[in-house]
């Protein structure tokens, strides 16, 4: 039925997801005292904010979490799990639905490795700009939008899998 189907969908995305922050790991493997070259830490922060708005688009609850899980630690991690309950709260009583058709990274810049009294493990930090292009659902129409986001980040390889532990919007706009 449709629960098999959502479960066997989840272990997809999932198992993509893994492979994803382990094939970076492999890549962007560094020590306590370096951040990734601008390249690797540009392939980091992109995959994991894919994993994250892949992992926002599940309506079961569940799945989003185990999704969540696999790019996401920490406090960040119930902050977004419970961002997207709120949102799911707002989709049944007729609020719209966003869904992101396309993520474009358009900066990673000021990356340095996290402090050793900060971090219980290596990790760097840095910031990051990205558009959304994203199609928004709601009362039978749709609404095509363009978002642009800049956020400070702190990512950690946790499990030998980079997470993202920290997120500060410094702004976003859209059309």
């Amino acid at each position: 039925g449709s629960g098999r189907r959502r479960t066997v969908v989840a272990a997809a995305a999932m198992a993509l997801a893994t492979g994803a922050a382990l094939l970076l790991w492999d890549r962007g493997r560094m020590s306590q005292a370096a951040a990734p070259d601008a390249d690797e830490g540009r392939e980091i922060v992109h995959a994991l904010l894919q994993g994250v708005y892949r992992a926002l688009e599940y309506r079961d609850e569940e799945a989003a979490y185990h999704a969540l899980e696999q790019v996401v630690h920490g406090p960040l991690l119930q902050r977004l799990f419970l961002e997207h309950r709120q949102a799911l709260a707002m989709e049944h009583l007729g609020g719209a639905v966003a869904r992101v058709r396309r993520l474009d990274l358009t900066e990673v810049q000021s990356l340095a490795p996290l402090p050793r009294e900060a971090a219980a493990a290596p990790g760097f930090a840095g910031e990051a700009g990205w558009t959304l292009e994203a199609v928004l659902s709601h009362w039978g129409h749709e609404h095509r939008r363009r978002l642009h986001y800049q956020a400070g980040f702190e990512i950690v390889a946790i499990d030998r899998q980079w997470r993202l532990t920290g997120l500060s919007w410094q702004w976003e706009a859209g059309p």
